[in-house]
């Protein structure tokens, strides 16, 4: 917040009920609106701060997400794979059994 004396002191002569000139009134009124402008522009810094944090930290969830995904479909391929063998051997187990039966 930008530091003047005068103007700190007329604030403080307003809110305690004085009366301020016409002058007096629009250099606080001129302090005021400086003081808003910074007061805003540091609020908008530091959502845009935030934001940008969040948005790394989304970025980063979403990237865990997708090697996950890939891992799954890793893991179903693989799966798929196993399945195919086990009925291969059951195949030739089965034939084994057919031919000591018979």
């Amino acid at each position: 917040m930008t530091t003047d004396p005068m103007a700190q002191a007329l604030h403080q002569k307003s809110i305690g009920g004085g009366a301020l000139t016409p002058e007096e009134q629009e250099r606080l009124s001129q302090w005021y609106a400086t003081s808003d402008a910074e007061e805003a522009k540091m609020l908008e810094q530091g959502w845009q701060s935030r934001l940008r944090l969040l948005q790394n930290r989304i970025d980063d969830v979403t990237a865990k997400i997708v090697d996950e995904a890939r891992k799954i479909q890793t893991l179903e391929c693989e799966n798929e794979r196993i399945r195919q063998e086990i009925a291969r051997l059951e195949g030739l187990l089965a034939q084994q059994h057919n031919r000591q039966s018979a």
